[in-house]
């Protein structure tokens, strides 16, 4: 493929704008947009594949409504006929290459799930790191503007290690700020000692990294209602009746 001079140069802000973050969740929101203008998608999601939970989460979003991805979240993941398939390529890969249009409209997930943004051709980039999934990159067009060709894949391949670097330096900068705290592993082992649910093992997560009750909200597209919801039952399983003391129980 031939790169034009001013993909180039969108190429190279990208790159830039990977490398300049040390929030993974701050960095995937600050790249949906450029990404978009690159290979000229309309709609853009990134999550992060949970090993421990068999789930998506961490959604970031671009011209896709909350509520859609919160139903995505809790149910239309589990009915996902094509995101399963395109996560074994390790490399960009159109929709159509996993599933062709026609039978990809006869699905619920296509109907219910993905007409509700206007979302109708796709291509996806499933990122790993020694064989662990580390994050994607799903890119969307409406059907006004026509399907992706392989050119987009192409361009996708080029940012591929930049992304993997860039999520790597964010993990081993957290790691080496936090050497005696390893969240994720800890929040396991809480998971499996009091019996938690995959939601509420995620609410823990996010309540020990400090985040108040509409940021996990927000990120788990979940109501603030819920959140808290949530919390009370952590806190009537774990027996404790306040957030600091979550923290001695992983210390």
């Amino acid at each position: 493929m031939k790169v034009t001079s001013k993909n180039y140069r969108k190429i190279l802000k990208v790159i830039e704008l990977l490398h300049e973050h040390t929030n993974e969740l701050e960095m995937r929101t600050h790249i949906a947009k450029p990404i978009l203008d690159l290979i000229g998608g309309d709609h853009f999601a990134s999550f992060r594949w949970d090993e421990s939970q068999k789930t998506y989460g961490q959604s970031v979003f671009l011209n896709m409504d909350a509520s859609n991805i919160g139903r995505y979240s809790e149910y239309y993941q589990f009915r996902d006929p094509i995101t399963p398939k395109l996560a074994q390529r390790r490399h960009a890969t159109l929709v159509e290459d996993v599933m062709s249009h026609a039978n990809l409209r006869k699905t619920e997930f296509f109907n219910d799930f993905l007409l509700a943004d206007g979302l109708c051709y796709g291509v996806n980039l499933h990122l790993y790191a020694n064989e662990r999934n580390i994050g994607d990159l799903r890119i969307w067009r409406s059907r006004h503007h026509g399907a992706f060709d392989h050119s987009s894949c192409e361009i996708l391949d080029i940012l591929k290690p930049h992304f993997i670097q860039a999520i790597q330096n964010i993990h081993h900068l957290h790691n080496r700020d936090n050497p005696a705290f390893p969240i994720e592993e800890q929040c396991i082992k809480l998971r499996h000692k009091f019996l938690l649910t995959g939601r509420e093992a995620q609410v823990v997560k996010l309540v020990l990294d400090g985040e108040r009750d509409d940021m996990i909200s927000r990120k788990l597209c979940i109501s603030i209602t819920t959140v808290r919801s949530h919390v009370k039952n952590i806190f009537s399983k774990t027996g404790i009746n306040n957030r600091g003391k979550l923290h001695s129980l992983v210390n």
